[in-house]
């Protein structure tokens, strides 16, 4: 997400700071890859994430069967489990590469981001490069992906059991939770602002939680409107 993007621009300009004395006797390659970590490439990044949704998804595959056909509590408990986990990665990948292409479309730059754990953050968005138009046009682009995801899966799967609508439920509370996080900045970046700035305006970790609580109940809303 944009916060995250930001904060992890200001962490690489921090430590490229702190590291300055060491990585100027260094070769320029190597100063980058000093600083920066190895960032993999296009191809890779694409299968990794393909990779990671099959297996997703043939675990939501595997949780939904087991509730279908044993008819135990304790596999329908499980099946609801993975359908909420499931859901919200999925519609944070989506939301990631949605991030990417809008700034792609919009004519901006991009990064590949070396990987940091368990993290889902795929993309560094240059803030000294690009523009607010662009800015605009990458936050734009999670929100498409994010709702054409939920629109994929009411189409692929039938409504008919509980799971089944908990995953397209966790999906819609991602998109909503990503939505009330950054429709403030757009709206302060529309108005004239930075783009950093206003994500310093308008996201903190009271943000997160606050938005967070709005996604879920939105979540747990059409978890029971569809159930």
């Amino acid at each position: 997400m944009a916060q995250a993007e930001a904060d992890q621009q200001q962490e690489s300009q921090q430590q490229s700071t702190g590291d300055d004395t060491g990585a100027k006797s260094q070769p320029k390659g190597q100063q980058s890859s000093a600083q920066n970590g190895k960032a993999p490439s296009m191809g890779f990044t694409i299968l990794r994430d393909a990779a990671l949704i099959f297996a997703l998804l043939t675990l939501w595959g595997a949780g939904d069967a087991w509730s279908q056909t044993s008819g135990l509590v304790i596999a329908e408990f499980v099946a609801l489990g993975n359908a909420a986990f499931i859901g919200l990665i999925l519609a944070a990948i989506w939301h990631e590469w949605g991030h990417y292409l809008g700034t792609r479309f919009a004519g901006g730059k991009a990064k590949l981001m070396a990987p940091r754990g368990l993290s889902l953050l795929r993309f560094d968005f240059d803030y000294e490069e690009n523009d607010r138009r662009q800015f605009h046009w990458m936050t734009y682009g999670g929100w498409i992906a994010q709702w054409g995801l939920v629109v994929l899966l009411l189409i692929l799967i039938p409504m008919d059991s509980s799971n089944r609508v908990a995953l397209v439920s966790a999906a819609v509370a991602f998109a909503v939770f990503a939505n009330a996080i950054e429709i403030p900045v757009i709206m302060e970046s529309r108005r004239g602002t930075d783009p950093q700035e206003a994500l310093r305006l308008h996201v903190d970790r009271q943000a997160f939680w606050r938005c967070g609580i709005i996604g879920g109940v939105t979540g747990l809303f059409v978890f029971a409107l569809i159930t």
